[in-house]
């Protein structure tokens, strides 16, 4: 199954950048909840006057009702095993799962434009990601499988923000460096 780059992105800035409206233990909040407002075509279906978050939701075109957790796996394009655990997690487990799978794409589909991200790392990764996605999804070999990538994926998310994080603070100091030139000029002139 290959991920919705575009609708995970989407979900993971909204999520970061309005944390107040993030909240894994609520339906419509978790990751689930915000693929299904952030895509549309579907409504949260509450049961009237109740004050219980809503777990369904109702497709406006079909008018057919669905788990959220079910529809929204298919609208980011996750593995069921992969959108158990996602939506699951606690807020800053998902959030790092979200940008884990962000990363690698980015990593994939940018490398040979970002100082040789088609490496190696990056052949390992695909490697892992293949042999998880043909393993027998309930075996202990799938399971060890979708284990190992997924640790592959935060590990190589990790290295990718240190990194992002280096060459922001060089060229931050760059930016001063600059200023303190220009100020020098300034002054001689």
């Amino acid at each position: 199954m290959q991920h919705n780059i575009p609708l995970i992105r989407r979900v993971y800035q909204h999520a970061t950048k309005n944390p107040e409206s993030f909240n894994q233990s609520k339906w419509s909040k978790c990751v689930a909840g915000l693929t299904i407002e952030l895509h549309g075509g579907y409504a949260f279906k509450r049961e009237p006057g109740s004050l219980r978050d809503a777990t369904e939701v109702v497709n406006f075109a079909t008018r057919d009702t669905e788990d959220i957790e079910t529809v929204a796996a298919r609208l980011l394009g996750l593995w069921p095993e992969e959108a158990a655990g996602l939506f699951a997690a606690s807020n800053s487990d998902a959030l790092d799962w979200l940008n884990d799978i962000l990363v690698t794409h980015d990593a994939k589909a940018y490398g040979a434009h970002f100082g040789g991200y088609a490496s190696r790392i990056y052949e390992r990764l695909e490697d892992l990601e293949d042999k998880s996605a043909w393993s027998d999804k309930g075996s202990d070999a799938g399971e060890k499988a979708l284990q190992d990538y997924l640790q592959a994926l935060h590990t190589t998310a990790q290295l990718r923000t240190a990194e992002a994080a280096d060459t922001a603070r060089y060229q931050e100091s760059k930016g001063v460096e600059a200023e303190k030139r220009h100020a020098r000029n300034l002054a001689a002139a």
